[in-house]
């Protein structure tokens, strides 16, 4: 197996595919992965900015502690990847279509990121942040969401009584939209 460590990556290209291997404390930038089958690949403490991995297969692959600036992963499916030492924080991110289904995003943020139909059912998000994300249409069902952070998140449909809230932080006016399962009529006098 490959082991690269503290090594800088620039601009790769599906065509010059990254070597399977243990990726340590590295640095990717501008490189474009999509569809790219990163299976078994180990990422720690790694950044990529300004990257494109969307639809990349990522069996078993493992991320500890690996920070996305700016990046697109588009149907990913980190349901399917080693859950051992999860722990990914993206910053500006499109995660559209992605799936964490059953995964334990606890040390795990979302900040300014396009969530647009993303899976999040039976996660366990304790503590996660979700700050000024976009969640339109993203499946919250059966999820442990104790003291997370939605503070101007937007377009979210979470029902109270099927996720864990418990502590949960939300910002007015979407926060109104926790009621919609009740039909209520809501009005500014």
């Amino acid at each position: 197996m490959n082991n690269f460590y503290e090594e800088h990556f620039e601009q790769l290209e599906n065509n010059q595919s990254l070597l399977p291997g243990e990726y340590e404390a590295c640095s990717f930038e501008n490189c474009s992965l999509c569809e790219a089958d990163l299976g078994k690949f180990k990422f720690m403490e790694c950044t990529f900015t300004n990257c494109d991995l969307s639809n990349a297969t990522i069996s078993n692959t493992m991320f500890q502690d690996v920070d996305f600036h700016q990046c697109k992963l588009l149907g990913l499916l980190f349901t399917d990847s080693n859950p051992f030492g999860f722990g990914i924080r993206f910053h500006q991110c499109i995660l559209s279509e992605a799936s964490f289904y059953e995964l334990n995003l606890s040390q795990c943020s979302f900040t300014e990121c396009t969530l647009h139909h993303t899976d999040f059912a039976q996660i366990k998000a304790q503590g996660t942040s979700f700050y000024q994300s976009d969640l339109k249409g993203a499946i919250f069902e059966n999820s442990q969401l104790q003291k997370a952070d939605f503070r101007k998140a937007i377009h979210y449909a979470i029902d109270p009584t099927t996720n864990q809230l418990k502590g949960a932080r939300f910002s007015l006016p979407e926060a109104i939209h926790l009621l919609d399962q009740y039909q209520l009529r809501i009005e500014k006098e």
